[in-house]
Formats: C-alpha cells, sequence, structure tokens
C-alpha cells in the first residue's frame, strides 16, 4: 500500500528505574503507558526532524529515545532531542541534519541554559529553540509578559549556544560514515503538479501572511474552490458537464 504521509514515528520513554524508582509489587513487572510529558517530548522532538526528510519520502521509520538515567533536577527533554537526531545521522537515510536544541531560561536578566527546578521558578521564560547550522527550526515559548525583544535575544543565544552540539554530530557521522540507503521519492504527477500550480499562481499574496485563523479560512475556500473545479471539469470531460 502506497502511503500518502511520512511515516515517522518518535517515542521517548521514561524507564521508571532511570529514577531509581522500583515497583515493590510481586505482580506488575512492566512499564505503565506513557506519561502525558512522554508524549510531548515525543512531539517536542518530531517538530524539528520530520520537515528534514525530502517531500515524497515514504519508508517507515520509527526513533525510540529512552532515558536509562535520570537526575530529577535535569530535564532530559533537549538531550533526547540531540541524541534522535544523532541517531538518524548514522542510518544513512537522507535526512538534511543535524538537529539540535536548547531550553533556555532567563534569570536575573541573563539567559541560561538546563536550569535547576529553583532556577526555572525564578526564570521569566521558558523558552524551547531548535535548529540547525543554518538557522532556527522550530520554537516554542512560555514568559510571564516578557518583551518581543527579549524572545529574539534568547533564540540568538540558543542558536549560538547549539552550534557545538550540531558540529559534533557532524564529525560523528562523518567517523561512522554510514553507507547511504537507496529511496524512492513518491511525488505527484508532474503534469497534474503543473496544473495546480498555475491555477493558485496569484491566489494567495499577503493573505499567506494573515493570521491563522484568517489564513485557515481562505486555504480552505481555495481548496473547496479547486475541488469543486475538478469535480466539474471531470463531469464534462466525461459528457455530464452543464454551461
Amino acid at each position: 500500500m502506497q502511503l500518502d504521509y511520512f511515516p515517522l514515528s518518535i517515542d521517548y520513554e521514561e524507564k521508571f528505574y532511570a529514577a531509581g524508582k522500583i515497583s515493590g509489587s510481586r505482580f506488575i513487572k512492566r512499564e505503565g503507558r506513557p506519561s502525558d510529558e512522554a508524549v510531548l517530548i515525543g512531539r517536542l522532538i518530531d517538530r524539528p526532524i520530520r520537515p528534514l526528510f525530502p517531500k515524497g519520502y515514504r519508508q517507515e521509520m520509527q526513533v525510540v529515545a529512552t532515558v536509562l538515567s535520570m537526575d530529577p533536577d535535569f530535564r532530559p527533554d533537549v538531550m533526547a532531542m540531540i541524541a534522535a537526531s544523532s541517531a538518524l545521522m548514522l542510518t544513512g537515510t537522507p535526512f538534511d541534519g543535524p538537529v539540535a536544541g536548547l531550553r533556555v531560561g532567563r534569570v536575573n536578566g541573563e539567559f541560561k541554559a538546563f536550569l535547576t527546578p529553583e532556577e526555572r521558578e525564578k526564570s521569566d521564560l521558558d523558552l524551547v529553540v531548535a535548529g540547525i547550522e543554518s538557522g532556527i527550526t522550530m520554537v516554542e515559548a512560555g514568559a510571564k509578559e516578557v518583551s518581543e525583544d527579549v524572545i529574539v535575544d534568547a533564540m540568538a543565544w540558543a542558536h549560538q549556544m547549539m552550534q557545538p552540539a550540531i558540529a559534533l554530530q557532524r564529525e560523528l557521522a562523518e567517523k561512522a560514515a554510514p553507507a547511504q540507503q537507496e529511496y524512492k521519492l513518491i511525488l505527484p504527477d508532474e503534469s497534474i503538479q503543473q496544473t495546480v500550480d498555475a491555477w493558485v499562481d496569484g491566489k494567495f499574496g499577503e493573505k499567506i501572511r494573515r493570521p491563522y485563523p484568517e489564513r485557515n479560512e481562505m486555504i480552505s475556500e481555495i481548496r473547496t474552490e479547486f475541488a469543486t473545479r475538478g469535480r466539474w471539469r471531470k463531469n464534462w470531460e466525461t459528457g455530464r458537464g452543464r454551461i
């Protein structure tokens, strides 16, 4: 069966034994379902990685980040992101990485990464930045009414601080020299793509930069109009068209 999406799944697993928590029951000897935080961290890792595979890539792929040992004062989410990127760099897949991430806070007016729980309480910023060597690809932020300039400066600081992790991943991939996998991209028919491109030409313009609700409504209207036009044309070509 030919899939119409990239079947990438990223799982973040927190083992109880990683924090020294061992169940005392003599019967329950397995982990429970993923916590809500584990699910959210999996999505956090997925967002900057998924767009770095070429359009039309349909090879099924699974990445599992498992926490084997954990310090309760240290959040391992961005480390799991770097680990996932490092693993993908060694697979030989067409992954346009590496990716690195950093969680940034601001304590006493200064940016800081890898905050302790006490520092997180004092911080007026909780910003996760992920990116590649040339730029930022994902941002997730929470803050206590900080200015836009602070957010911009924090993003620039994070991108600069993550460069060593990106360089180390490149060095690792060069030393391992994985064999490149063969693959075939599943792309739309060129003639259909050209028809669609010609039809939508000039229909977006500045509207595409509107806020999400307005932009989504505009795209929905264009999609509906195109689908209606496509059905009319098909009916006409089969002799059921009306003028």
